[in-house]
């Protein structure tokens, strides 16, 4: 069934003159990526097309072998074929990154670097109809709105994903079949990870319940995109109506805002595109329909006040501004007082618990650079540890821990991807704790350099 229908599936995503085009498969030596090679190279559409692997050097001789694998299957078959071996590992260390986003920079950094030395229109991924629906699953419970949950999309800008509308069991038999040789990555037998638990666990039972049920979320996935895709252009045509930019301010009309339904969605989709959160979002809605007037709410950008029937946004003054923005581990400085990250693998009997004061331990692979070190501001929320769900404001917990203003001040906060990370010195948020399941520490030690010095 694929084979017959492969044609008309590429037609459909680059259009009638696909003969003309060059192709860049993304090819990793498992049975997704080696299915698609194959159907590329029995085609009768004539198709020009290559072959790029990367040996990301994880898993030792198995990464050899994958590579060897994808040479010979090229070779054979006349198949001009690319290669990249990369150390992950040491890109993860100098990036801060899980395994899985950085062998994903790594692999569309080169392929990117491939298509313009070489002229390739795109670049060819075997994402699947299980990995659709995967994928719909974790942007679900990640709340990652409308967009997420969407899924893959089969074509963004120059990555196509032919295979997107055929099961893993379809795959499976077209290589059975065709005896196309593949290599099984053990890692996806595993249930460690998100996405294979999904895989592994949850997914046959949902197979029970619905037999199709892989069908039905990819139908889904189809009205859930074109569903974003038209709230995105009315979002873009209603903008300009209650978002005004005067010089250094942008100003938006609260009364024609709440003259639309679900204003709150509307001033979501505006705030955030300022580096707002979605509680700051409610908070800012709360204030402005009860009129608060004055009262101000920080992004990392920019300062938002309430004033009267309107809400104004400033670029944030010198002194309001972000210290300074943290890229990698080492040596910074705050006020008066000296910052050092380190990272590294968490050793077998690790105890999270802190041995010198302003020692704070997070978990690497759940913080993001860059990191932005500031004060703090009023609006600021986060979940300090040992508070299980919701969150709490910076303003109380400064209260509770008996802090004057000059304190409070003084307090470096950690931000990642818009969201506290940790009050360097006093608590870090609760969903960046040190875990069982941790693999990599960052260890964030704030001191004073000046007695250290004496």
């Amino acid at each position: 069934m694929i084979e017959s229908n492969f044609n008309s599936e590429l037609i459909s995503l680059v259009g009638e003159e696909v003969s003309s085009k060059k192709f860049l498969l993304g090819v990793s030596g498992g049975i997704d990526s080696m299915c698609m090679a194959e159907l590329f190279y029995r085609s009768s559409l004539h198709l020009q097309f290559a072959v790029a692997h990367v040996n990301f050097s994880l898993r030792e001789i198995d990464c050899d072998i994958d590579m060897n694998l994808v040479s010979t299957w090229a070779q054979e078959r006349k198949v001009q074929f690319f290669c990249k071996k990369a150390d992950t590992r040491k890109y993860m260390e100098e990036n801060s990154l899980s395994t899985q986003v950085a062998a994903r920079e790594i692999r569309y950094q080169w392929f990117n670097e491939l298509i313009r030395e070489h002229g390739y229109d795109y670049i060819v991924i075997a994402h699947n109809l299980n990995d659709n629906a995967e994928t719909m699953f974790l942007n679900m419970l990640r709340g990652s709105g409308l967009k997420g949950i969407s899924g893959i999309p089969a074509r963004n800008g120059k990555i196509i994903r032919p295979l997107l509308n055929y099961t893993r069991e379809q795959i499976e038999y077209f290589v059975n079949t065709r005896g196309v040789i593949y290599r099984d990555d053990l890692t996806n037998f595993e249930s460690h990870y998100s996405r294979n638990k999904l895989r592994n666990i949850v997914f046959p039972e949902f197979q029970n319940i619905n037999p199709s049920f892989l069908q039905t979320l990819h139908r889904n996935s189809y009205y859930l995109r074109q569903s974003s895709d038209i709230l995105d252009e009315l979002y873009l045509a209603r903008r300009g109506q209650f978002m005004v930019e005067k010089q250094q301010c942008v100003s938006i009309d609260m009364n024609l805002l709440l003259s639309y339904s679900h204003p709150e969605y509307w001033l979501y989709r505006a705030l955030n595109e300022y580096g707002f959160n979605s509680s700051q979002v409610e908070d800012i809605f709360i204030s402005a329909r009860s009129l608060g007037v004055g009262k101000m709410f920080y992004s990392p950008s920019v300062k938002l006040v309430v004033d009267r029937e309107r809400l104004n946004i400033y670029p944030l003054e010198r002194e309001e501004t972000v210290k300074f923005v943290i890229r990698h581990p080492g040596r910074f400085y705050y006020k008066d007082k000296q910052i050092t990250i380190k990272i590294y693998e968490k050793p077998k009997y690790f105890s999270p618990r802190t041995k010198f004061p302003g020692q704070t331990f997070l978990d690497a692979q759940k913080v993001t650079f860059p990191i932005l070190c500031r004060s703090w501001h009023p609006a600021d929320r986060f979940r300090p540890l040992g508070m299980k769900i919701g969150e709490k404001k910076l303003s109380d917990f400064f209260i509770d821990e008996k802090l004057d203003r000059h304190q409070k001040e003084n307090v470096p906060i950690f931000i990642s991807e818009n969201r506290i990370v940790a009050l360097l010195g006093m608590r870090p948020d609760e969903r960046y704790k040190i875990t069982k399941r941790t693999k990599m520490v960052m260890e964030v030690r704030l001191t004073n350099p000046q007695k250290q010095d004496e």
